[in-house]
């Protein structure tokens, strides 16, 4: 099963998450209204670089809301996000013992282009992508060691949530990609193809193309995942993943510093 039929009915969008029952736990008041603030506060940093990708995450608030009850599920041992009664009112900036949720950056997935076990990359850039050679957004070819899930390792532990269409490629003159495909060790189902105006940018005066994904994924530590991409042209290319991350304390003491451009229009 790929797509989690209740949490895409309970949504509006479809939504890959391939299990049959999910737990989560509610949000009390104070650390909801910390989630929702610091929501606007990404929207807004986004909307100042892309503002078609800032509405399309705005438009996603409910489900990240919906992920986060799902990791403080997870994180039972550190169950709560920021509240309003803590004295930085953001959960990009949890404290000992709390959850944080932040923008996902390069050195949250990994991947490998040559087939081996994925590592963590430093920068969204995809470097120079062959015509016709799939891509690894997350993962590799590799058949048994290339698949990418979180940390479930205390305290290390974080969820992925990443947007639809939040497949978001930056700076290029021509979007490199017309097929998109998404699989997990629990399935197998076809590529994704792109709109037939996929060339056309989302932005008036950027160079910003929001790929089709066709729903939002949610990976956590039980779910293996690879994300590709099939190249119709050989050109420089760089592609980052538009979402947050739900990690424990201690996952952001544990990840490497990062090197790379990130959001950079």
């Amino acid at each position: 099963m790929s797509m989690n039929v209740h949490l895409s009915r309970k949504l509006g969008i479809p939504i890959f998450y391939p299990t049959t029952s999910y737990t989560a736990i509610d949000l009390i008041g104070g650390e909801r209204q910390t989630l929702v603030t610091t929501l606007d506060n990404m929207y807004r940093t986004l909307a100042k670089q892309a503002p078609s990708v800032a509405q399309d995450f705005q438009a996603h608030r409910d489900f990240y809301l919906t992920v986060a009850a799902i990791a403080k599920a997870k994180f039972q041992q550190a169950p709560n996000f920021p509240s309003s009664d803590d004295e930085i009112l953001s959960a990009e900036v949890p404290s000992a013992g709390q959850i944080g949720m932040q923008f996902i950056i390069p050195e949250d997935i990994a991947r490998n282009q040559a087939g081996g076990t994925p590592t963590a990359p430093s920068t969204w850039d995809s470097g120079t992508l062959t015509a016709g050679t799939p891509f690894f957004f997350i993962g590799s070819s590799n058949a048994t060691a290339g698949f990418f899930s979180t940390s479930g390792t205390e305290p290390f532990r974080y969820i992925l949530a990443i947007q639809r269409n939040g497949l978001v490629e930056v700076g290029g003159n021509t979007p490199a990609f017309d097929q998109i495909f998404y699989t997990n060790a629990q399935s197998q189902y076809t590529p994704f193809s792109e709109s037939p105006l996929y060339q056309i940018t989302n932005e008036p005066t950027k160079q910003v193309y929001a790929y089709n994904t066709a729903g939002a994924l949610i990976l956590d530590e039980t779910i293996q995942s690879k994300l590709i991409g099939m190249p119709k042209y050989s050109v420089n290319s760089r592609v980052a993943l538009v979402g947050v991350k739900f990690f424990e304390y201690g996952y952001l003491s544990h990840i490497a510093a990062s090197t790379g451009q990130g959001m950079a229009f």
